[in-house]
């Protein structure tokens, strides 16, 4: 059966691949338990076996699909690297030591910035001397948010020539709800690092803050120019 693959959908698959290569990098840097290191090997051989750049040979969403409708795929996969993150936080940081921590925040900063250069050094966008807070917010949507296919994950607040600000719809203190609250906090950070290495590299004199709400995490952007 034939069923069409639009852009959005590769969108979408390239921000689940990003997901999981995170995974395989911090399984790099941390023993993982023998289990996790089945499930992680499983699929990067299921769904990298492929480019993952962001140009013209981009990540092929057709070369994985089969009878399946692509919507059903997509959720499907987004499900595996779920369980897969959840599963290696939980590991990773279950160390008590503060050290632990600091080094997944800091690999997550690493890894932020190798997306924003292999953005960079990619067809899909090119920057000129100044560039506009809107262009960041949109490749932050798309490259780290997977697009609004799967799932809107930023909800815009503000938007200004000098920067803007956003509610994180899925973080880690809702994605991980049944974790406990250090666990959360702890997965946050990280990610808030990650996203801090890709903006310091794609909008350079940026700034980046995440805060913590009732129930819920802001994100603000601005340039200092």
């Amino acid at each position: 059966m034939f069923y069409v693959v639009s852009p959005a959908h590769h969108t979408c698959f390239g921000y689940l691949v990003r997901r999981l290569a995170f995974c395989t990098l911090i399984s790099k840097t941390k023993q993982l338990p023998p289990a996790l290191l089945i499930v992680l090997s499983r699929l990067n051989k299921r769904y990298t076996a492929t480019k993952t750049t962001f140009g013209r040979d981009s990540i092929d969403l057709e070369l994985h699909i089969d009878d399946t409708p692509v919507d059903g795929f997509l959720r499907g996969v987004s499900d595996e690297i779920d369980a897969l993150e959840k599963n290696i936080f939980g590991f990773v940081l279950n160390d008590p030591s503060q050290s632990q921590a600091q080094d997944q925040k800091y690999l997550a900063g690493f890894y932020g910035r190798l997306i924003a250069q292999d953005v960079l050094a990619s067809n899909v966008t090119k920057f000129s001397e100044t560039v506009e807070s809107h262009n960041v917010f949109s490749l932050l949507s798309t490259v780290l948010g997977g697009g609004e296919w799967l799932e809107k994950l930023f909800l815009l607040r503000r938007l200004t020539e000098s920067g803007f600000s956003y509610e994180l719809q899925q973080c880690p203190h809702v994605k991980l709800k049944d974790a406990s609250p250090t666990l959360q906090n702890a997965a946050c950070q990280i990610q808030a690092e990650q996203y801090n290495g890709f903006f310091e590299s794609i909008w350079p004199r940026s700034t980046f803050i995440r805060e913590r709400r009732q129930g819920y995490c802001v994100d603000f952007v601005s340039s200092q120019r």
